[in-house]
């Protein structure tokens, strides 16, 4: 089964557990305060405003399928924390992908903007994981894992506001129908890699050694990602972000021309082209996606809206093309 979890901030940075792909509610939340009010509610000096104050956004709260929880020493909620302390805790990667020792397969995006601001107005960060924690799940892990290098602006662009503190209910709130939606489609993805530009590309099925790959920041050299990973050389693969289309490849093996131990730099796009030439990064779908995304934000009036706009846009469209051709 595949679980999500977040190293979020919310009064402090906290590791959350958001829930599963079995989670039937489109919407969970985490509801911090409730504990704050029902001790208000049930404290017998309690002044009687204050009271009814506190049993009124109890009652607000219940609405919400508070689900969302935070891990402890006592409780993780099935996370592996010891096999994956560094790539929660430290950083030097904007996507990792790991094959644990216990079996799990894990995904990581780091640096995610939510819609908490610090002092000075800047979104705060968060990491994002997602685990499947089973031998079953690792043929469509590999599958979204490779989706997610592809595409990896498209897909950080989808998943960021999923997460994110929610006025109307007063607490954190993670869209996990929509990110149950978007984790279906990356995993029915077949046959992408992440663009090594050697005959089809690396595919994971393919690595007979320990699979973690990380896509990192081009400032970075590789022996500092790996050493902030914990993880050697001969076990890894590191490409090098350089836009939103194209990043810079290494692949820690012996036989690798790359020069990787020097720093030197070998530049691939994501479908397998050299520099020079124009790259044709996998990128139509997502589109699909990101639209199929923000329709289902819309209540079903304004969709209607939306839609019918939509049809009269192209149906005008069309005519304004053939009487352009008659002339």
């Amino acid at each position: 089964m595949i679980r999500y979890y977040s190293y979020y901030s919310s009064g402090g940075y906290k590791l959350f557990y958001l829930g599963s792909e079995g989670e039937e509610h489109p919407y969970v939340y985490h509801l911090a305060l409730m504990e704050r009010y029902r001790y208000l509610v049930g404290r017998a000096d309690t002044p009687e405003s204050q009271r009814r104050e506190a049993q009124a956004a109890l009652d607000r709260m219940s609405r919400y399928p508070d689900r969302i929880k935070s891990l402890s020493d006592v409780e993780n909620y099935g996370l592996p924390l010891a096999e994956m302390n560094a790539m929660v805790y430290r950083g030097g990667y904007i996507v990792a992908y790991r094959q644990l020792g216990s079996g799990a397969d894990v995904i990581g995006l780091s640096d995610l903007p939510c819609n908490n601001l610090d002092d000075i107005g800047r979104p705060i960060p968060y990491l994002f994981l997602i685990l499947g924690d089973s031998d079953s799940d690792r043929p469509r892990m590999e599958r979204i894992a490779a989706a997610v290098m592809n595409c990896v602006d498209e897909v950080r662009g989808l998943i960021s506001p999923m997460l994110g503190f929610d006025n109307e209910s007063g607490g954190l709130r993670f869209a996990i129908g929509e990110c149950n939606d978007l984790m279906q489609r990356l995993g029915r993805i077949e046959k992408l890699n992440i663009g090594q530009g050697k005959g089809d590309g690396y595919t994971f099925g393919d690595n007979p050694r320990v699979c973690n790959v990380l896509l990192a920041y081009s400032g970075n050299k590789k022996d500092v990602v790996l050493y902030e990973q914990g993880l050697s050389q001969a076990d890894s693969v590191v490409l090098f972000k350089t836009g939103s289309v194209s990043s810079k490849e290494y692949e820690g093996r012996e036989d690798n021309d790359s020069g990787s131990s020097t720093g030197e730099e070998i530049k691939t796009g994501t479908d397998g082209k050299k520099d020079g030439e124009t790259p044709q990064p996998n990128t139509a779908w997502m589109a699909a996606a990101w639209l199929d995304t923000q329709m289902k934000r819309l209540s079903p009036n304004v969709r209607l809206v939306v839609v019918v706009a939509l049809v009269l846009f192209f149906f005008v469209l069309g005519i304004i093309i053939g009487r352009l051709t008659k002339q």
